[in-house]
């Protein structure tokens, strides 16, 4: 019951996220808990998977949301 653009300012008021930003955070952190820890997978093939257009794309937006690169992700996950 109300247009995009009211949804987005209550969205970002209410998160500090756009819905976009929100989303795309959201697969990174799948990604976390799904394909870096759980998989084999090459990060070309998780970026591909979640729809970013390259692995780069894919390992920019991961360090932003998680704080390090997934290459060092998964290396720490997969001492434990």
């Amino acid at each position: 019951g109300m247009s995009y653009s009211a949804f987005r300012k209550r969205f970002v008021q209410m998160t500090g996220k756009s819905p976009g930003e929100f989303r795309a955070d959201a697969i990174v952190l799948r990604a976390c808990a799904r394909l870096l820890e759980s998989s084999s997978l090459t990060l070309a093939r998780i970026a591909g998977d979640l729809g970013f257009h390259d692995a780069f794309h894919f390992s920019r937006r991961f360090k932003q949301v998680v704080g390090m690169s997934p290459k060092d992700f998964r290396r720490q996950h997969a001492a434990r």
